[in-house]
């Protein structure tokens, strides 16, 4: 009974099922709300155990889940069942038995977005077997605790839990299922990025889960923090700030139809960084050019981009960060507050995206778009025939590249080739802009087209490009133009490509 609830883990109460009798006679309501217990999880199927004490009602439970719910108590049911296959004959068994790890680890996400707003009560027949399971799996999802010690914990703090062999090794099962979700960084094993946006979204939940849902939290989270040290000269920031953001939970605002999901990126550098800029008058041998000031670290963060090959002390590092993003829970809160060097940043995203299986963007999508009657009219309906997550991520980086602004066109075309022979993992033709020699750069400014529709570059060290190249450049300075407007010195909130997004529905 939830009256007699057992303690665990100071968020979480297991118990035996409620009957309506008992929620009434002993005022269990008023009690969950003076423990600040919010949600219930019920992991019976309904009408399991129908002779049971009281009975069940015609919820098909012993109780009547509006009741907890007409007091803003959140009811979730997970209904926990095993199909038992004989002969001739199939059978549903709740007690004593394992659901699938992709159930349990469902449940254990949902759990912990529920405490984010209060205690959790868990109860499914008798408290104990598929209570004790799904209490021991979410100590090793949320606390990254081994699954004995979870089974150890719980039967200590609610002696008879888990009950079969089946289900303690459900238990050792789900922390070996949990290590491939996550993994960021495989030595060995490599993945492509629709698994690993798969398995990341099966972590995440909420608002986070939204924002991310197209997008590595990595290179997302590599990529604002390169914005941050642009605008003040330093990655970290400090906890007690006012514009400190946890970034385990993102904002709180659902993103609505109309917004893309690189919107409002890196807002919160634009709300804690005065970007006014000064401008100052430099001479050239055919017109006066006033060219403002750029923030203090862009031209640090744009020599990092540009940089392909790294010091031992920069891999060091970033070896470092590799191991704590595959082990350590607080990574994340880490990530944030220590200062790290931009060339680290660059070296993160470097590796995650060249250790694909694939590239994100491939060359025969870039040919098919080229087939495609729409691309020499519209790109921006074009783009929906790629897939959401290639797109999502040539936004994020072209925001990147719009926040580094103003820069000269030479610097803004190395960016976008580096930039993409990341996304094809054609590290061959990258380079940095220290190679090009200074009268090569102003020979090259000379014939650069700025019209992203008839962008043709022809450059002493790179003379020609393949069609997919040409077609992923135009597709860059499309975006790029694209997002300029929303990227200067304005903290308003902005609607990025909200055409696009409209029509794609990436949230």
């Amino acid at each position: 009974m939830f009256q007699k609830c057992k303690f665990m883990d100071c968020t979480q109460h297991a118990s035996s099922r409620p009957s309506r009798d008992l929620v009434d006679r002993f005022a269990i309501i008023d009690q969950f709300q003076k423990m600040n217990i919010c949600s219930i999880f019920n992991m019976q199927t309904p009408g399991e155990h129908s002779s049971c004490g009281y009975g069940v009602l015609s919820s098909g439970f012993s109780y009547e889940p509006s009741q907890f719910m007409q007091r803003n108590i959140f009811f979730y049911n997970f209904s926990w069942f095993v199909m038992i296959s004989s002969l001739n004959t199939k059978m549903f068994r709740c007690d004593y038995g394992v659901a699938s790890l992709s159930f349990i680890l469902d449940t254990v996400v949902v759990i912990q977005f529920s405490i984010l707003k209060g205690k959790v009560a868990i109860h499914c027949h008798a408290g104990l077997g598929r209570t004790g399971v799904i209490i021991a799996c979410y100590l090793v999802f949320n606390n990254r605790i081994s699954a004995g010690e979870a089974i150890r914990y719980v039967r200590f703090r609610r002696p008879g839990s888990i009950q079969t062999q089946n289900q303690v090794e459900s238990i050792y099962q789900f922390e070996k299922f949990l290590h491939l979700y996550r993994i960021n960084f495989g030595s060995h094993e490599q993945f492509s990025l629709s698994t690993y946006l798969q398995r990341q979204n099966a972590l995440f939940h909420g608002s986070e889960r939204r924002k991310l849902r197209n997008i590595p939290k990595i290179v997302y989270m590599c990529c604002k923090l390169l914005v941050r040290y642009a605008k003040t000269g330093c990655t970290s920031i400090q906890t007690n700030s006012p514009d400190f953001r946890s970034v385990t939970r993102t904002s709180e605002v659902c993103p609505t139809p109309s917004t893309i999901c690189t919107n409002n990126l890196f807002e919160e550098e634009n709300e804690s960084v005065n970007t006014n800029t000064n401008c100052t008058y430099e001479n050239n041998t055919n017109h006066v050019n006033i060219i403002p000031k750029s923030p203090v670290g862009v031209n640090i963060v744009v020599e990092a981009l540009l940089t392909t090959q790294y010091p031992e002390s920069v891999v060091n590092e970033a070896e470092y960060w590799k191991r704590k993003f595959n082990n350590d829970p607080e990574v994340w809160d880490d990530f944030v507050k220590n200062p790290i060097n931009p060339l680290v940043l660059v070296k993160l995203i470097n590796d995650w995206l060249t250790h694909l299986k694939s590239p994100v963007l491939r060359v025969q999508d870039l040919l098919s778009l080229q087939q495609n009657p729409l691309f020499e009219e519209n790109i921006l309906e074009s783009l929906e025939t790629l897939e959401k997550p290639v797109v999502c991520l040539m936004s994020l980086f072209a925001r990147l590249i719009t926040n580094l602004q103003p820069l000269c066109e030479i610097k803004e075309y190395q960016l976008i080739q580096r930039i993409l022979n990341w996304l094809c993992q054609n590290q061959s033709k990258a380079y940095t802009c220290h190679q090009l020699s200074s009268s090569t750069i102003k020979n090259a400014q000379t014939i650069i087209s700025t019209d992203s529709n008839n962008f043709n570059v022809q450059l002493p060290y790179h003379s020609r490009f393949d069609d997919s190249m040409r077609i992923a450049i135009r597709i860059m300075r499309f975006l790029i133009d694209f997002v300029k407007p929303n990227c200067g010195p304005s903290v308003e909130k902005t609607d990025s490509l909200s055409s696009y997004s409209s029509s794609t529905n990436l949230y």
